[in-house]
Order: C-alpha cells, then structure tokens, then sequence
C-alpha cells in the first residue's frame, strides 16, 4: 500500500486549525504512529502526560476517502484537544477503496510513561456503546464532506435529529442518492418517524443499489416494524453481498436480532404445524367415527365393496331374513362380489340365495353400482330390486 507523506510543518498547522480547506484525498494513507505521537504530545501539554482508552471511529467513503471522523468512546482519555487532533489527521486520511462506504475503527491506548505515548490498533470487533456526549463533542468533518456524509456522521454519533433533517435535503435534492435514501429510513425509524415512510425509503434504497449496506438498512426496518420474515430474508441476502466483509462491523451488530427473529419465525411455523397436526388428527377422528370399517383409506373396487358393506351388509341379512318368513325358503346373504362397470363405477353385488339350491327358490342378489369421489354414490343396479329394497328399509348410512 502506498502512502503520502504528510509534511510536519502542515501537521502543526492541523493543531492550529490553520491549514485551510482541504481537497478530497486522492493518494492512500493510513493513520500513522507518528501522527498519533505528534497529537500525544500536543495534547500532554499541560496535561501530565494523559493515559487512558477509547475507540477513534471514522466513516468511510467507497473511494477511500474519510468524510467523518469521532470518539466513539474514551472519556478516561479526557483531552479534547487529543481528540480534535485525532479525528482532524483522520479525515485527511484516506483508506484503499471498497465496494460500499462503511465505518472503521481503532482502538487508542495512550500510556503516561512520555516514551510509549499512544498506539492505536484496527478494530476488529464491534466497538463498546456509544457515548453521545463525547461522539457528537468529537464528531469532525471532512472540508469536502456532502450532506450524505454528514447525515452518516451524525447517524453513528446518534445525532439523529440531525441526521434525519440532513438525510431527508439530501433525498429530496437527489432521489437517486441511495446513501441519501437508506440513512433517511434509518433516521426515520431512530427518532420515533413514520414506519411506512421508512419502509419505502429502505425499499427504495435496495431498488438502487442492492449490496449489504442497502439490504442491512432495509433489515433493520423490518425489525422495527416487526416483520420477521422480511427482516431474515433480506439479512441472508445482505451476508451474500460482495459488500458484505467492507460493511461487517455494521452487519455485525445484526446478529443477535436477526437470530431472535428467526426463533420467532421458527416457533410460529413450529405452533402452525402442531395446529395442523392436531386438525389432522381430529379429522382423522371425526372420519373414523363415522366410518370404523376405514373405507376412506381404501381405493378402487376395495373402496366401493367397503363402503356397500359398511350400508348394506346388515340390511342384506335383515332383508334375506324377511324372504325366508315370505317363502319359507331358508336365504342368507353370501359374501360380496365386485366387478368393473361404466365410466369407472364399481358394480358391487351381495348374493342372497335360498340354502342348499331350494327348487323354485330364485336368487335375490342386491347389486349397487358405485361411484367414487368426494361424494360415495351408491345406486340400485340397473333397477335391482333387491339392491332397491335393501336401501329403502334397511340402510346403515341412512341419514
């Protein structure tokens, strides 16, 4: 990585605020120990050599260049100069670009012995909360920064009221400004706005640039609107995005929510298939008092030889009976028989005969032709009419 070099006399006259307007960075270069010497001591002046910690954060732009820069904490460090020194070298720093702004951090350790000064290190996991007071004290901006930049500074040092106000000129000036459009969703939804507004600012967001950074703004929307579903589908999404590794420390601090909204979704869909399990089972109960001999398991000949039994066995019995005290011949009903019919009817037939082949005796064999579907249709076949009587005076189904 190649790096500028900042001549000395200008650093001093960063202390002084006297340099005057800077242009946009255009060559990358990192903060450096000796700028971070340089501010230590400027600010022990007069301060006993200072020692403490604190967290120096910086918004990224997708070219490199830092337009905003604040302590996200560190108030043991108690210098404000220390502090305008720091963010005032940060925002002329300027980083490789990447494929979406972002925020970056580094953890500043500052030691009262005069010759280890202060270090700083990267930070590689999400900084510790916010304190306010101290970010929006320390918030510095960049001589270039736009009002997109400026909203974003003001949404991490939790200045939201300005950054909704600076968010919502920016939209309104460019609508087609998608870091315009998805900080005005994230303000919308920090300072108490309008929840639909800011579903259609995030919406709008994603519909012009879907990468991490819109698709994460569009997650935390749906998590404040309590839209579960929409808040796990896009966040599976924004993980997948090219942007995903330059935006992980905002990603980061979605995990936990995202997972508590999964467990809801998983425990709804857990509460919705144990309701359908149990309408299953009532059905299945309901279907088996009504039908013991199990007919609706059944297919085909099985099904429509089931179902004439579970109608007209006992009344084909009763029926055969009823011809014996008439002819004095002895009948009974034999076992049932079935045979295909017409456009897939079941012909169905209980023999009803006289015992041993009384002569003169005629057979009475009841035949229905059955169709089934969503409604049984058992009918006399071709005018039977044993099938006929037995369904008139002795059907078990009979309502």
């Amino acid at each position: 990585m190649m790096r500028a070099a900042r001549p000395i006399a200008c650093l001093a006259l960063i202390l002084a605020a006297a340099c005057g307007p800077k242009p946009r960075p255009m060559t990358i270069r990192d903060l450096q120990s000796s700028d971070v010497g340089l501010c230590y001591t400027h600010a022990s002046i007069g301060n006993n050599h200072f020692k403490g910690q604190g967290t120096l954060m910086a918004y990224v732009a997708s070219d490199g260049a830092i337009p905003a820069a604040w302590f996200n904490d560190g108030g043991k460090l108690d210098s404000p100069v220390f502090y305008r020194c720091m963010t005032a070298l940060v925002v002329e720093s300027k980083h490789e670009a990447t494929k979406s702004d972002h925020i970056f951090g580094w953890q500043v350790m500052c030691d009262s012995d005069e010759s280890h000064g202060c270090m700083t290190h990267p930070l590689d996991a999400l900084p510790p909360p916010v304190d306010e007071s101290l970010a929006q004290a320390s918030l510095t901006f960049s001589d270039w920064a736009d009002a997109s930049d400026k909203g974003w500074g003001y949404y991490y040092v939790h200045n939201h009221s300005d950054a909704l106000a600076t968010f919502r000129a920016a939209a309104e000036a460019n609508p087609n400004d998608a870091r315009a459009q998805r900080g005005l969703a994230l303000s919308l939804i920090a300072t108490g706005g309008d929840i639909k507004k800011a579903r259609e600012a995030a919406d709008k967001g994603v519909a012009l640039e879907k990468n991490a950074a819109s698709l994460e703004a569009l997650v935390r929307v749906c998590l404040k609107s309590g839209d579960d579903e929409c808040a796990y589908s896009n966040y599976a999404e924004a993980v997948k995005a090219a942007d995903v590794r330059d935006r992980r420390l905002d990603i980061a601090s979605l995990t936990e929510p995202v997972k508590a909204a999964a467990d809801r979704l998983a425990a709804a869909d857990k509460a919705k298939t144990a309701e359908a399990d149990k309408a299953r089972a009532e059905a299945e109960a309901k279907l088996a008092k009504a039908d013991p001999l199990g007919c609706y398991k059944m297919v085909g000949e099985e099904q429509a030889k089931c179902y004439v039994k579970r109608c007209f066995e006992a009344g084909a019995q009763a029926y055969a009976q009823e011809l014996t005290k008439a002819s004095g011949a002895a009948y009974a009903a034999g076992e049932m028989i079935s045979a295909p019919g017409l456009n897939g009817a079941t012909v169905v037939t209980i023999p009803i005969r006289a015992g041993k082949h009384k002569k003169g005796a005629q057979n009475m064999d009841a035949s229905w032709t059955v169709v089934l579907g969503d409604n049984i249709d058992m009918q006399p076949y071709k005018q039977n009419i044993p099938a006929y009587n037995i369904s008139k005076d002795h059907n078990a189904c009979k309502r």
